[in-house]
Order: structure tokens, then sequence, then C-alpha cells
């Protein structure tokens, strides 16, 4: 009796890892059903803005203009994580991101001036060869680019394909 007690405990101790996996990614894989969910209907509500959880909005690279080896450098195909920060925060060299023309761009901020009361942002991609043409307003700036993950963006465009769908 105590030989097959024993072997019961040397059975259970893997189904009891199996179980706390299972467990783990269960809590994951709703936490990022929960944002996905969030995401998308925020951006059903409101189109005309980048939808955000927590103040922390994903984004997908879809250029090259910030590729390199500088610290910070984004490459296609890679998943950008943006939070949300006052424009008074914003120093020169940082990433940020900003809608400009009905898009967002992700460009480092390369000087900062003042215009009227307000302050205004001159950016550039780090692969470009000269600054964007217009400044970035306040209420033009998205947030402060502080995550990259490499390539999961790739997966989130296959998404988007009928492929992918």
């Amino acid at each position: 009796m105590s030989k097959s007690h024993s072997s019961k405990k040397i059975k259970s101790k893997p189904n009891r890892f199996l179980s706390v996996i299972g467990i783990f990614l269960c809590i994951v894989f709703g936490v990022v059903l929960a944002c996905n969910l969030t995401i998308i209907i925020k951006s059903n509500i409101s189109p005309d803005e980048p939808p955000s959880v927590l103040g922390i909005t994903p984004f997908t690279v879809v250029s090259g203009s910030m590729s390199g080896d500088r610290e910070g450098h984004l490459e296609v195909g890679d998943l950008l994580l943006v939070q949300k920060v006052e424009a008074a925060e914003l120093k020169e060299g940082d990433v940020i991101s900003f809608i400009a023309g009905g898009s967002v761009t992700t460009h480092r901020i390369v000087k900062i001036s003042k215009v009227s009361g307000q302050l205004q942002f001159t950016t550039k991609g780090d692969a470009n060869n000269s600054n964007d043409q217009a400044p970035v307003t306040e209420e033009q700036l998205v947030g402060r680019y502080f995550l990259r993950i490499p390539k999961i963006g790739e997966f989130a465009l296959f998404l988007r394909e009928p492929m992918g769908m």
C-alpha cells in the first residue's frame, strides 16, 4: 500500500506543475483579451484618436524612418508601447508619437521651442536626412515611447490580412 501511495505523489507533482502553468497562461491570455477588447471598443467610440489602456498605447512600426542602431531605434514590424505624458516632461532626444496628417508618426525630438506659450517639438526620424517639416504641437502629442518588442508587430499586421483573419 505504501508503494502505490508514493507513486501517486510522484505522478501528482507534474500534474500540479501543469495546473500552475495552465492557470498562469489563462491569466495572461485573459489580460491580453481584456486589453484587446478595450482597444477595439475605444477605437470604435473615438476613431480619430489612438486607443489606449491605462494611458499606454500600442503601435506597430510600419516604416523604416527610425531604423538603425541608436538607442531607442525602431524597426519595421516591432510593437512599441507609448505612454501618455505631459508635454513639459519631454526633452530633446526623447522618442515621441504624434498625430500628423491623419496618421500616427513616431520620431525623435531634436529641438523644443515655445511659441505663444505653447511647446512645439521639432522631430526627425533617425534614418531620415532632414527634420520633419512641421513642428509637433502639444495637441498632436500621443505620448513618449518607452518599450519596444521586436517583431511582435508583424503578427498584429498579419492578423489584419485576410489570411490572418
